[in-house]
This record gives C-alpha cells, structure tokens and sequence, in this order.
C-alpha cells in the first residue's frame, strides 16, 4: 500500500508543467507539512512571477508570495475542489497583489520610500531590475503577464490561455509580439 508520504501530490514536472492533486489541501489543513512543502515547491516560482506582474518590484513580490502561501495553509481547510488548484492559488495571490496597490495609491510616499529602499540590494540584482522593468514597460499587463507566465514560470501557453481566458492564438501571437517589443525596446531588433 503507497502511504501519502512517498506519492507527491504537488510537483513540477519535468516539462515545467505543474500537477497538483486536490486533496493536498485536505492534507495541509490537517497540519501536514510534506504537503505543503511539496504545494510551495511545485507552485512558487508561478506565482512569484504572476504577483510580480502586479506590483512591479521583486522584493513586493516576494513578500506578497509570502503572505500567499500563509493564506493558503490558513485557508486549506475550506478549499472547494472545482478542478482548478492553480487557480485559487492565483486568486488568492491577485487579491493580496491587489489589496497592497490599493494601501499603496492611498499611501503614494510610503510607495516612493520602499521603492528606494528597495534599490539598496547588490549593484546587480539593481541591473536586472531596471532592465527587466524597463523591458516590461513597453507590454500591457496582460501581455506582461504572458511573458512572465510563460518565461519565468514556465508554465505552457495552453495551461496560460486557459488561466486568462484566451484562445491559445491569441497567447501565442501576444506572447511573440510582446518578445518583439521587449527586444525593440532594448535595442535588439533582431530576428531568432
């Protein structure tokens, strides 16, 4: 008989395609910790890039990927299994992102001051910040969101279409266009 311990029921598959068995949540409600390491192991970097599409700012998004995962152990209990873990995950991430924009447009100078403090990492990690903004910048949300779904995350362009409601076409011709501005934007107008 396989024990709940040996079979995972979260993972990232090798084909970067995240498989996430509903009844995790039960697991994780009950206090199960394997579980919800396996769930943060399997879902961490998607999320992180789909928050980060929001709020702009890494270190934002990972606290907000952090108060993600303490909702999601508060809140496992009364998950409502519907097919679609990924994304009640997602929403919950959405709402938080949400909720700190909100704080953030009615507190402009605390915005301004973690936006500085944020800058006081390493002289690189402020590089790839400014040009991974910078590059994003030229993208609309949504198709920000494609970029990071897919580049960062890894996830399939399906599994993105399905996620934001879209034709696959229409993600994959986003996704491409959006590469084209980001290249154009950096001064690589060039082919692949």
């Amino acid at each position: 008989m396989e024990s709940k311990y040996q079979r995972k029921k979260a993972l990232l598959k090798e084909d970067n395609t995240i498989y996430i068995e509903e009844s995790i949540f039960k697991d994780i409600a009950s206090g199960d910790k394997a579980a919800f390491t396996d769930l943060y192991t399997a879902s961490s970097k998607a999320i992180y890039a789909y928050i980060l599409t929001y709020v702009k700012n890494t270190e934002d998004a990972k606290d907000l990927m952090h108060d993600t995962y303490v909702k999601v152990r508060e809140a496992a209990g009364i998950y409502e299994p519907y097919g679609k873990p990924m994304a009640w995950l997602f929403t919950i991430a959405r709402n938080l992102a949400l909720m700190k924009l909100r704080k953030e447009t009615a507190h402009p100078e605390t915005e301004l001051e973690e936006t500085l403090s944020s800058f006081d990492n390493i002289e690189k990690q402020v590089e790839n910040h400014i040009l991974l903004k910078e590059a994003l910048s030229v993208l609309s949300k949504d198709d920000c969101q494609i970029v990071l779904l897919h580049a960062i995350s890894g996830m399939k362009h399906r599994e993105i279409a399905e996620f934001m409601g879209i034709s696959l076409t229409s993600t994959l011709n986003r996704y491409n266009r959006a590469l084209k501005k980001i290249r154009k934007q950096m001064g690589g107008d060039y082919n692949e």
